[in-house]
């Protein structure tokens, strides 16, 4: 079972996770998640497993896709033959809700 991890797929995988679902680091510390990586393939959590000090390397590793994604933006936005318009729509209400 141990071979059949591949690390670095698994932490792009919990990385992707975390960032599309604005989930906190600590969910890499959390008592359930740990139980669901142990029922998933018991090796994630033992010692030597990707789980081991994931917290530290996961915010390394978003700020490192972020350096990167931010990147590839402007090499495409440089490389852009046409006219670009941003516009944001910044604002909340009272009680938090979305429109």
């Amino acid at each position: 079972l141990r071979n059949s991890v591949n690390k670095a797929n698994w932490l792009n995988v919990l990385i992707l996770i975390i960032v599309n679902h604005n989930l906190p680091l600590l969910i890499t510390e959390w008592p359930e998640f740990h139980l669901l990586m142990k029922i998933s393939n018991y090796t994630l959590v033992k010692r030597g497993g990707p789980m081991r000090n994931s917290r530290s390397l996961v915010r390394r590793l978003i700020g490192k896709t972020y350096e990167v994604s931010k990147e590839t933006i402007k090499q495409k936005l440089t490389k852009s033959l046409l006219k670009i318009d941003f516009t944001t729509d910044i604002w909340s209400s009272l009680n938090n809700s979305h429109y």
